[in-house]
């Protein structure tokens, strides 16, 4: 191969490994809660995206340096960060697992507002034999779509058993744009309003969820 090829594909690798680094970090931070950046935040994704990196950048090293004993120096060491960074993001992905930080086992849109703008999502969780589900508010702008930093409604139970009807999410809809009704399974229906630009309520509901 020629050296300017291996130039090329040595600056490939390392454009390929700033992507693989960056996009899950600023995924992992997303301060606006963009709602398609959110999955490329989550340990199943971060983690192997950074154990790739040293890797990548050690085949970039390996096309640019031509001396045996430096080639297997950086070899080691990134083999040797790859594996740090492992067993790290192993445990992190465990914490994450087991709190509230944990990424839902499932999400299903359960109504849209009447000028089309906002959404109510049903996001549920299992955490230690319970099942959670919580509703949030969710623009409707493409790309750009934002999730609220706010539970609007919180209902936990456990999975076995029987639970209490209060505990359990019964529907969700919109009264007007920015007005919200939800209603457990005990036919109880309570009400919010939440504010257009930060999808924030003064006020939020929690069967369960302490």
């Amino acid at each position: 191969m020629s050296r300017r090829r291996r130039w090329a594909l040595a600056g490939l690798l390392c454009g390929v490994t700033a992507v693989a680094v960056t996009v899950p970090l600023v995924a992992w931070c997303n301060p606006w809660h963009y709602v398609h950046l959110m999955p490329y935040g989550r340990p199943g994704v971060m983690v192997p995206a950074l154990v790739l990196a040293p890797l990548l950048v050690a085949a970039a090293a390996w096309l640019m340096v031509r001396d045996w004993v430096s080639r297997g120096v950086v070899l080691g060491v990134a083999v040797l960060l790859s594996l740090v960074v492992w067993v790290g993001g192993t445990q992190y992905a465990a914490v994450v697992e087991l709190s509230d930080s944990a990424a839902p086992a499932g999400a299903t849109v359960v109504a849209v507002a009447p000028g089309g703008r906002f959404e109510l999502v049903r996001l549920e969780y299992r955490p230690f034999l319970t099942l959670r589900n919580v509703v949030r508010v969710r623009s409707r702008a493409g790309l750009r779509s934002r999730e609220s930093r706010q539970n609007i409604a919180c209902f936990t139970h456990a999975i076995d058993g029987f639970p209490a009807p209060e505990r359990v999410f019964g529907a969700a809809r919109f009264v007007s744009d920015n007005e919200i009704e939800v209603t457990g399974g005990d036919g109880i229906a309570w009400r919010t309003a939440f504010d257009p630009r930060t999808m924030l309520t003064a006020q939020t509901l929690s069967r369960g969820c302490g």
